[in-house]
């Protein structure tokens, strides 16, 4: 596509230096000559339905949180190991409600 410089404008993306910086240095491991290129790549490919984009906002465990649940499941294993917790079938769990 060419364009005059009429045509063109200018699109500033205020972020972190460090993630710039990553971010210019996978572009130009993948072979782009730029973060700029890479954008316009994208963008070009974006606009013209090359390219999909979704955001995965499942909810994510923290740290804390996830270490906090496995240690639950070992204790809760531990005890199903020593006979402490029983499994039950639909049917029982049924019957026992009934």
């Amino acid at each position: 596509m060419s364009t005059s410089n009429n045509d063109k404008s200018i699109f500033q993306v205020p972020m972190v230096k460090t993630l710039r910086e990553k971010a210019e240095e996978k572009a130009e491991k993948e072979g782009f000559s730029s973060l700029q290129e890479l954008t316009r790549v994208f963008l070009s490919g974006y606009v013209n339905g090359v390219y999909n984009v979704f955001i995965d906002s499942r909810e994510r465990l923290s740290p804390e949180a996830a270490a906090r649940y496995k240690h639950m499941i070992e204790e809760h294993e531990g005890d199903r190991k020593r006979g402490k917790v029983r499994s039950y079938t639909a049917e029982e769990s049924i019957k026992a409600l009934s």
